[in-house]
């Protein structure tokens, strides 16, 4: 159904869609570092956030948030090779994007139960 337009998985498009700022602004920062610095429970509401971007600035700015931080290869980089920045993952699209945050998610939920 939707495989036309580039969704293999509709499960792991709403996890991404739920899960992945698309273009944060500083407003979804602070709420991130709010939450972040307000106890466990806010805390962990908080790291359920991802940060998407295609900049240095985009991933200081995820990373002092406290989020997970991942870049995409194009757009504007402002000449630096994004693989020469703290980042957690480097995705061609918004759809590996999502699969990320699902294997992330997974991974997670496995070292959770093994605790």
């Amino acid at each position: 159904m939707l495989s036309q337009y580039g969704v293999l998985n509709v499960w792991t498009y709403l996890a991404g869609t739920i899960f992945i700022v698309l273009l944060p602004g500083p407003n979804s920062l602070f709420v991130l570092a709010t939450g972040a610095g307000r106890g466990v429970r806010a805390g962990y509401q908080a790291a359920l956030g991802v940060f998407v971007g295609d900049s240095i600035n985009d991933a200081q700015a995820g990373r002092s948030a406290g989020t997970q931080v991942l870049v995409v290869p194009y757009g504007y980089n402002e000449g630096r090779d994004v693989r020469e920045l703290d980042v957690d993952g480097i995705v061609d699209t918004l759809v590996n994007a999502a699969q990320w945050v699902a294997l992330w998610n997974q991974n997670q939920n496995a070292a959770k139960a093994q605790a």
